[in-house]
């Protein structure tokens, strides 16, 4: 077994017509060209409540982000990378009209993605 490199951190900001998020990704190289996406929704000024767990709740990628709060993807593309494949997730989440900023948290801190 080989040792697998550090997880890089995301920050992105969502913005929609209704509101934006905040949500940080960790993305974790799995060896073999996989990699895991590990999604924390910060913060939101939506209204998130239609995407949480109730009677009718359907398991999906936006409801686990939106509903729960957070949720995961494994990727074997190793042709795409990390960043879009996270601004294509996100854009499943909130919309294809959603504007995303993702950006790279070198300062490993939570304040680096709010400031």
């Amino acid at each position: 077994m080989t040792q697998l490199e550090k997880p890089i951190f995301y920050g992105a900001v969502i913005t929609t017509p209704d509101g934006e998020a905040r949500v940080i990704c960790m993305v974790i190289d799995l060896g073999k060209g996989r990699r895991g996406f590990n999604y924390v929704k910060i913060d939101t000024t939506l209204n998130d409540l239609k995407f949480a767990a109730n009677d009718t709740y359907k398991d999906s990628f936006q409801n686990q982000l939106r509903g729960l709060g957070s949720a995961g993807d494994v990727s074997n593309d190793s042709n795409i990378g990390n960043e879009d494949l996270i601004r294509q997730k996100l854009l499943e989440a909130y919309g294809e009209n959603a504007e995303i900023k993702i950006k790279e948290i070198e300062n490993k801190s939570l304040l680096s993605l709010f400031i």
